[in-house]
């Protein structure tokens, strides 16, 4: 079983692109896939979905016989770290692996080259992420909690994961700080990093 998050899940719901994305998983791995549908920003935060979402996994991690992914595109995959996370710290049944597209990890937008980085974007703007991450967070104390910016939480014990990111993607500074945080942590995370290709190239 896939559990997939969709990019642009806490202001946007699920459209064609990430319905044909799945399909394509489903027919390509011989998967279940399931696309949850969940309270979005700005009317709601994190805390409107995020333990609903954990006991969604927890429950397909239990029955799944073949093991759970948990997936996510941007800041579906920012939510998938964050309830691998979750997932661990409950102890209960895991995922096997995780698979993130540019995932959105830091929504502080605290590492350094993002204002650089999204200067060259014309569609994920600083000004957007700052907004959308407010948003999702509910105020500026929450932004650093592990469930909003997973990748600054903790990572050990994490599944093995996959990533894909593509600068000049305004996340990319971000998912090279997870990247460089998995392996401090002993997380393995295979990074891959290409040049010059869109915000979740895959």
């Amino acid at each position: 079983t896939v559990l997939y998050l969709h990019g642009g899940g806490f202001v946007a719901p699920i459209d064609p692109f990430h319905v044909r994305y799945a399909a394509r998983l489903a027919a390509e791995l011989g998967a279940h896939v399931v696309l949850p549908d969940y309270p979005l920003a700005p009317e709601h935060t994190w805390r409107d979905s995020h333990d609903a979402v954990v006991d969604l996994a927890t429950r397909w991690a239990r029955e799944s016989p073949d093991g759970l992914v948990l997936a996510g595109d941007s800041a579906g995959g920012g939510f998938a770290l964050a309830v691998a996370g979750a997932l661990s710290d409950r102890g209960g049944p895991q995922p096997t692996h995780l698979l993130l597209h540019a995932p959105w990890g830091d929504l502080t937008t605290s590492t350094p080259e993002t204002e650089a980085f999204a200067l060259r974007d014309s569609w994920l703007f600083l000004g957007k992420l700052r907004a959308y991450a407010l948003w999702w967070a509910g105020s500026v104390d929450e932004l650093g909690r592990p469930e909003v910016s997973p990748a600054l939480g903790d990572l050990a014990g994490l599944p093995p994961a996959l990533v894909f990111c593509g600068p000049p993607d305004p996340l990319a500074p971000g998912c090279r700080l997870l990247a460089r945080r998995a392996a401090e942590a002993g997380w393995p995370l295979d990074y891959v990093e290409l040049p010059d290709l869109i915000h979740v190239f895959p």
